[in-house]
């Protein structure tokens, strides 16, 4: 597959994530009604309601308005943050890109000192398990959340 390019989405890119979050989750138990009620979340996302949003440590897969993957990453506490969004299109999954999205996140926040990264693991999705156990994440406090250093 050839390499797709990688950006730091911002509120300028809302409406091609929005439709990407929805195109990501159409088919499983966290579907969404529609394309507005993605906007909806991604806009509470970037503008803080779950800790403060990190444009330059976020990462978007494909040129807009073709975006096919995003790693969403926030922070509460000084040197902690938090995935708090990753999907990927269907067509494009398995090839790769959430890894580079989080390994790029990653390596931006160790640059500015952040020391540890956290993700909630919906209870029972083996795929992202996989993935973050891939990237050196682990269990922590209870069954879902999953932490590492960087």
């Amino acid at each position: 597959m050839p390499l797709l390019p990688l950006s730091n989405p911002t509120e300028k890119d809302l409406l091609p994530l929005s439709q990407l979050m929805y195109a990501a989750y159409a088919k499983t138990d966290e579907s969404l009604p529609d394309v507005r009620s993605a906007e909806a979340s991604l806009r509470e996302t970037m503008s803080g309601a779950g800790g403060a949003y990190l444009p330059d440590a976020s990462f978007a897969s494909g040129a807009a308005p073709n975006l096919v993957s995003a790693c969403l990453i926030a922070t509460q506490e000084p040197g902690e943050a938090e995935i708090v969004r990753l999907f990927t299109h269907p067509l494009y999954r398995a090839r790769g890109l959430a890894t580079t999205e989080i390994a790029a996140a990653m390596n931006r926040l160790s640059a500015s000192g952040v020391k540890s990264v956290s993700a909630w693991n919906r209870e029972g999705d083996e795929v992202v398990r996989r993935l973050l156990a891939k990237m050196g994440f682990e269990k922590r406090r209870g069954v879902v959340e999953v932490s590492a250093s960087v």
